[in-house]
């Protein structure tokens, strides 16, 4: 079976920006992770969905 699931993952984060919407823009744009397989799960494709933060 193939399906989509959404994680939402907790990242406390410190920061020399001055708005939090660049820090999380960077984030978003410039970061490296990683969600491996399991014996059971086969991950496909992974990707950090952006946020709309800036009005």
């Amino acid at each position: 079976m193939k399906d989509t699931v959404y994680l939402l993952i907790k990242v406390v984060i410190k920061t020399t920006h001055t708005k939090i919407h660049d820090a999380i823009e960077e984030l978003q744009n410039q970061t490296v992770y990683y969600i491996g397989s399991t014996n059971n799960v086969k991950v496909l494709e992974t990707k950090i969905m952006n946020l709309k933060t800036k009005n």
